[in-house]
């Protein structure tokens, strides 16, 4: 009787230790999360043309932080997402109103914004770096 009070101790505290890891690494996720804007809603406008910018694209970060402007252009090396320019920069100097600091965040807003693209054209886009 007591070695099956042992094994069911011992089967109960092995299976508190997993499910302590769990959670662990659900609060891990969920502190990561914290720290990363999310698109939380994404506007496609495209337009006929036959230039390189195909649709222009409105984005929501974290339902706090809006991005217009943006252009969604077909480049050499496939689609791209161009951010607005500061019309006071001279014409070979060109100069982003704004624009992602780290690339997670460039390619995370890239990634959602051509894939809105692509579900309004009704197309696979091919992209340049992403």
């Amino acid at each position: 009787m007591r070695n099956e009070h042992s094994e069911e101790t011992q089967k109960c505290q092995a299976e508190i230790k997993r499910l302590r890891a769990v959670v662990n690494a659900l609060n891990e996720k969920i502190e990561q999360s914290k720290n990363k804007l999310q698109c939380t809603n994404v506007a496609v406008y495209p337009f006929k043309s036959d230039g390189k910018t195909k649709a222009f694209a409105r984005i929501e970060l974290n339902g706090q932080l809006v991005l217009t402007g943006l252009r969604i252009v077909n480049g050499v090396n496939g689609y791209f997402v161009s951010y607005p320019i500061d019309p006071r920069s001279k014409e070979e100097d060109y100069h982003s109103i704004y624009y992602p600091l780290c690339k997670e965040l460039r390619e995370h807003i890239e990634q959602a914004i051509l894939a809105k693209y692509a579900e309004i054209a009704g197309e696979a886009i091919q992209t340049e770096g992403v």
